[in-house]
């Protein structure tokens, strides 16, 4: 095996990672300034590849133009979900008329909904590169190659959703199962950078013991767990924020979920203290595990203050896509623990 041509791909790899987590935090700053119908149409925006800036550049009664599409799309989405059981879900998706309500045009937040597609453009020609790169191994790594298609099918069904996301007009379930989605992408990109690594870094192939291993779970369990009320939580300040505008009252009117998401905020950062020292006090110390337990701190705490800051200080609008980033960065952190502490040894290719 090409060792020169493996570290290439190691390399686009963690590139390929990197665009992730920035189309997650595009994504976030278009949630948090309410930017998700900036384009009314996809892939497109306004019919156009190139946004207009201001008002005279939209074509002739494109409100109902697009109200039109939408519904065509949103029937074709309903019969999906009547096909899984989901009649009562295809039949709000179809009746409510909240969902086909046109929103006036905002040059800002256009542009904002655009620069995060174009991320996700980016992140697709990426990933497709890698796709191409990873057939040349696929015979002496079955497996590398299976997860990078995995992961270029994921992305395609990801921007998919992302279209049904817009002509639902931003359906609060539908934006929750498209950050779900993902987070499984950067557990499945984590992996095949991992994979990648492994095979010419022998510093990767040295484990530290397997002892490690259900707490590295464990952690990685509350973590996604506490992203998953969190999300929920998420989906009550949207809905409040239609209603009330002002942003100081917005934490009183939440239910009680949002004491279980605090609460287990707090569990969630000791069970990360106590699995750094667990770490730390490991002999031999695993020197790659230990620097990543050191970042997952750091990341930790910042993702405590970033929550603070949205509970004390009226959810500033900064705080809001930080706190969602630092959380992706969280779990991923954790997945590269987890599949190091894991894995089994294997020998590194010689260069």
């Amino acid at each position: 095996m090409d060792t020169v041509f493996v570290r290439r791909f190691s390399r686009l790899a963690q590139v390929t990672l990197i665009a992730v987590y920035f189309v997650i935090l595009a994504g976030a700053v278009v949630r948090a300034t309410g930017s998700g119908m900036g384009c009314p149409d996809w892939p497109k925006c306004f019919g156009q590849w190139v946004p207009p800036t201001d008002s005279a550049g939209l074509p002739e009664g494109y409100k109902e133009h697009y109200i039109e599409k939408r519904k065509e799309k949103n029937a074709r989405f309903a019969g999906y979900l009547r096909f899984f059981g989901m009649n009562e879900t295809a039949d709000r998706i179809m009746n409510d008329p909240a969902i086909y309500t046109e929103l006036e045009f905002n040059a800002a937040k256009t542009w904002i909904e655009y620069a995060n597609r174009l991320a996700g453009a980016l992140l697709g020609v990426l990933m497709l590169v890698l796709l191409i790169m990873a057939f040349r191994l696929r015979k002496h790594q079955r497996k590398l190659f299976a997860a990078t298609l995995f992961a270029f099918v994921l992305l395609g069904f990801e921007g998919w959703f992302g279209s049904i996301v817009v002509s639902t007009n931003l359906l609060t379930w539908t934006i929750t199962l498209h950050m779900i989605l993902a987070f499984l992408l950067i557990f499945v990109m984590t992996y095949i950078t991992y994979q990648a690594n492994a095979l010419y870094d022998r510093e990767q192939t040295v484990h530290a013991a397997q002892s490690l291993k259900w707490p590295a779970f464990a952690v990685l369990f509350f973590t996604l767990l506490q992203v998953l009320i969190g999300t929920q939580v998420r989906e009550e300040v949207d809905i409040i924020a239609g209603q009330v505008s002002d942003r100081g009252v917005w934490i009183s009117m939440l239910s009680d979920l949002y004491i279980v998401h605090r609460t287990l905020a707090w569990a969630v950062l000791l069970l990360n203290t106590v699995f750094f020292l667990m770490i730390r006090r490991q002999r031999p110390r695993d020197a790659a595990l230990f620097r990543l337990s050191v970042f997952l701190m750091v990341t930790v705490v910042l993702e405590t203050l970033a929550g603070i800051a949205l509970a004390w200080f009226a959810f500033p609008a900064l705080a809001q896509p930080l706190h969602l980033l630092l959380a992706s960065m969280i779990f991923g952190i954790q997945s590269a623990m987890l599949m190091r502490v894991a894995a089994t040894r294997q020998p590194a290719i010689s260069s």
